[in-house]
């Protein structure tokens, strides 16, 4: 059974802001891509719809504070003029993630796994994690120090993720390996936030606002660009489809008619947008060639809380 996918919205919009940091280094690119709020919901299982309400104010939000942080946030994300690709490709705790979404891995990510086993693996990897930024920027630090600054102006705490004393991991470091047209397979960030073996993690509270997929680029070669099509699944269409804890993988002729922006990603690039929307990575050109980034993922927990988690 082929279901059909409708977008009820207009094409989403592109916040691009751009300042350069020296004549040796590329511009920093903040880009964040937000749906404008839909104007209606068809609950049905035969479609994928769309949430309204706090996604759109959340979306919002994260714009307003890029816009009064412009400058900040471009002199002083990143102003090296090295990378840590080198750092993670010879790290001695690069592993490699299996079939459901293959990739190099430097960090843990919570996608599958008991909230013990995450907590366990996010409290020993927090141990490696600074280890990639050797001889060069550390661009998580720097990122986490101005977005902290930016919070604390609305009266919010911008923290990792917790439960029982117990942390999130504060990002990963990852290089997707998957085969055909994308190392990375149309997906979304918000079914796995709601895995029943994570019930007490307070993440699955922060989900039902906007979740914000936030990407630093270190490396990437021809291909590599973000696909960004413009719906985000109801919990209907995911029941159809079995992948209500998962929210992977979406069949491409499911979204052959849906809006879509290809967003070509270069290195140096910081974009951020909304993860429940469905979007997936370009396979490179090369496959001997590598695309890495910094990643993590954040939403707000309640009115005076930001968490961050992978």
């Amino acid at each position: 059974m082929v279901l059909r996918l409708r977008a009820f919205f207009p094409k989403p919009r592109i916040e691009r802001y751009r300042r350069p940091v020296n004549h040796k280094n590329r511009c920093i690119l903040l880009l964040l891509l937000q749906f404008p709020l839909p104007v209606n919901k068809v609950p049905s299982a035969s479609s994928l719809s769309v949430r309204g309400g706090d996604d759109n104010h959340g979306q919002e939000e994260w714009i307003r504070k890029r816009k009064t942080a412009q400058d900040a946030a471009a002199t002083r994300v990143i102003t090296g003029q090295r990378f840590s690709s080198k750092n993670f490709r010879t790290h001695p705790d690069l592993y490699f993630r299996e079939s459901d979404a293959p990739a190099n891995y430097v960090g843990a990510f919570h996608f599958g796994k008991s909230l013990q086993h995450y907590l366990n693996e996010a409290a020993a990897a927090d141990q490696v994690l600074d280890t990639l930024f050797e001889d060069t920027q550390h661009l998580w630090s720097k990122f986490f120090r101005w977005f902290s600054r930016e919070a604390e102006k609305s009266d919010s705490v911008f923290r990792a993720a917790e439960y029982e004393n117990q942390k999130a991991s504060r990002f990963v470091m990852r290089s997707w390996q998957g085969c055909g047209d994308y190392a990375l397979k149309p997906h979304e960030d918000a079914a796995q936030c709601k895995a029943p073996e994570q019930s007490d993690f307070e993440i699955q509270k922060a989900a039902d606002n906007a979740i914000v997929a936030c990407n630093v680029c270190i490396e990437n070669s021809p291909g590599g660009n973000l696909h960004y099509w413009n719906i985000i699944p109801d919990d209907a269409s995911r029941l159809e489809l079995e992948i209500s804890v998962t929210g992977s993988p979406y069949p491409l002729d499911m979204l052959t008619d849906i809006d879509k922006q290809v967003v070509r990603i270069g290195v140096g690039d910081i974009y951020c947008f909304n993860g429940k929307a469905v979007h997936a990575v370009e396979a490179l050109a090369d496959h001997r060639k590598s695309r890495s980034t910094i990643s993590f993922l954040m939403a707000r927990r309640d009115k005076n809380t930001i968490i961050h988690w992978t």
